[in-house]
């Protein structure tokens, strides 16, 4: 739009326009692109929900949010292109996640090619490049963060739901879910400790107790699915919790840490939660590995 007037002369432009042929964009088509990336950011913060929340109270919720970041990826390709020759740093600060992702897949691979290179072997470790698309469009999109952590709350309590059922009202051995026991305590455990990156986002809120109940649930699910490797992982956390977690939230780290070494001494003395038996099973699979058959968990 434009008035007669010398130097009242409005435009309405986007940075294309101006890096292109500067001709000016009508008001009505302006708003009609904010619409189309506030229904964007809608439709990545709807999926970055229900990526945690369901992956492990569902059999099939992983397929269909993975179909929905890759096509996602693709449909924005081009706008990807252009944003990062515009702002290249925006991608700067993902630069090491997705390294650490690639070089995931170029480990899996190389190992595959030294022990003997099975197709099927790849569909896990390839997953690692839809991690780098997902969060290029996630950096693009600007989803709402606060839909993540809650989409971690919802997933990790009701994996101890699902946990809890399975042990005690079905009486299965371990819990597995929709799954197997190793891939649902592990995910529950990695979910409890991702919501505890959570805790600045809620610290100022009525839900600031969310991503705490998070993390209990997610370690009582690890336990109840007897998946030692999560047990691991939690030990090893405790190192960048407390070099971390002690600048951010003080003394609560404190109570996180102990919490976590209570809730694992808890479980191993009460029988029913097979966490025991699991532990002392360590020394009768390295047994078992000395005598020539590695086919353990250990």
């Amino acid at each position: 739009m434009a008035d007669s007037k010398p130097g009242t002369r409005l435009l309405f432009i986007t940075n294309r326009d101006v890096s292109a042929t500067r001709r000016p964009v009508s008001l009505e088509a302006r708003i009609d692109r904010i619409t189309s990336a506030s229904r964007s950011m809608l439709l990545c913060s709807m999926v970055i929900f229900l990526l945690p929340a369901l992956a492990l109270t569902t059999g099939v919720s992983v397929g269909v949010t993975e179909a929905a970041l890759l096509l996602a990826s693709f449909y924005y390709v081009r706008p990807l292109l252009r944003q990062y020759r515009a702002q290249p740093a925006l991608f700067a600060q993902a630069r090491l996640v997705v390294s650490a992702l690639l070089f995931n897949l170029v480990v899996a691979v190389i190992s595959l090619m030294a022990t003997g290179f099975d197709a099927r072997f790849l569909e896990n470790p390839s997953k690692m490049l839809l991690a780098a698309l997902a969060t290029a469009v996630i950096l693009l999109l600007r989803p709402d963060p606060r839909a993540f952590w809650l989409g971690l709350f919802v997933g990790a309590t009701g994996a101890t739901a699902f946990a809890v059922y399975q042990r005690f009202f079905l009486m299965m051995p371990r819990a597995e879910g929709f799954s197997m026991p190793i891939t649902f305590g592990d995910l529950a455990m990695a979910m409890g400790l991702m919501s505890l990156a959570g805790v600045q986002q809620f610290s100022k809120t009525r839900w600031k107790a969310l991503p705490y109940l998070a993390f209990v649930a997610g370690v009582v699910a690890s336990i109840l699915s007897g998946s030692r490797g999560g047990w691991l992982a939690l030990l090893l956390s405790f190192m960048p919790l407390y070099s971390y977690g002690r600048h951010a939230l003080g003394r609560r780290t404190t109570v996180i840490l102990v919490t976590s070494v209570g809730l694992l001494g808890a479980a191993s003395v009460v029988p029913q939660t097979g966490v025991l038996d699991r532990v002392l099973d360590v020394s009768k699979e390295i047994h078992q590995f000395n005598n020539g058959n590695p086919d353990s968990s250990v």
